[in-house]
């Protein structure tokens, strides 16, 4: 699965002070190898986060912590 052609435009988007969440299985499928033992890969998070800077954004991951609480990735307008 690709990144959506119109992602980039979407969190260029965003205004200041805003994010979006994407969890982490989804962003596994956009930013191969993925998620490894419960957890973004290194090389994904990289990825995500070039991604995001590319459009005027910034990427952090916060990994799935137990429980209910699944990882997820937020792309945020500074």
């Amino acid at each position: 699965m690709s990144i959506p052609a119109d992602f980039g435009d979407q969190i260029a988007r965003l205004h200041s002070g805003t994010m979006m969440s994407v969890p982490d299985a989804l962003l596994g499928a956009w930013f191969p190898p993925g998620v490894r033992d419960g957890s973004l890969d290194l090389a994904s998070m990289k990825a995500a986060q070039a991604f995001a800077a590319k459009h005027g954004c910034t990427f952090r991951y916060f990994p799935n912590r137990g429980g209910d609480c699944l990882g997820e990735g937020c792309f945020a307008k500074a």
